[in-house]
């Protein structure tokens, strides 16, 4: 005789995942997709540009240099972390290593983190679009620290032993 109370043989329904947040998601996707484009812009233009004698960089078609951006280097006489990126940027993208380290040393790093931007947010983009969630990894968030580290790190040894 079977026990009409039996626990073992009930079947309980399945819980399914809450449907995913689409405010989230959406904000999610446009921040991806600004990330990327941003990245796009940056290498696009590294590419595009050129730079000509130690502090002349040009826009495509033009012969006018642009002004120097640096309220650092204007105000006080020295360089910020970041003098001399847009140059490098362009030397990297050129293939021309050497000078590149010269403008800025902390900018190959830099290049590469921008670099991976492209593919890493494109992917997140597709991935949360897809209905999924996107890759999240841990300790992602010490990335952008450890630039900013890299960049002030070179701009103290730039300053104390190089005398730029």
């Amino acid at each position: 005789m079977v026990d009409s109370q039996d626990n073992s043989t009930i079947v309980q329904p399945i819980e399914q995942d809450p449907a995913p947040d689409t405010s989230m998601a959406a904000g999610l996707m446009w921040m991806h997709a600004l990330f990327f484009w941003m990245a796009v812009v940056v290498i696009g233009l590294s590419f595009v540009m050129r730079t000509e004698g130690p502090t002349s960089v040009y826009f495509p078609g033009t012969s006018v240099s642009l002004p120097e951006l640096c309220s650092s280097k204007r105000m006080f006489g020295l360089p910020c972390p970041g003098c001399g990126l847009t140059r490098s940027f362009i030397s990297i993208s050129h293939g021309q290593l050497g000078r590149a380290w010269n403008f800025n040393p902390a900018s190959f790093f830099l290049y590469a983190f921008v670099a991976i931007q492209i593919p890493w947010n494109a992917m997140q983009f597709l991935l949360i679009r897809s209905r999924k969630f996107g890759i999240t990894l841990p300790y992602i968030h010490f990335l952008p620290i450890t630039v900013a580290v890299v960049l002030v790190a070179n701009w103290l040894i730039r300053l104390s032993f190089w005398q730029v």
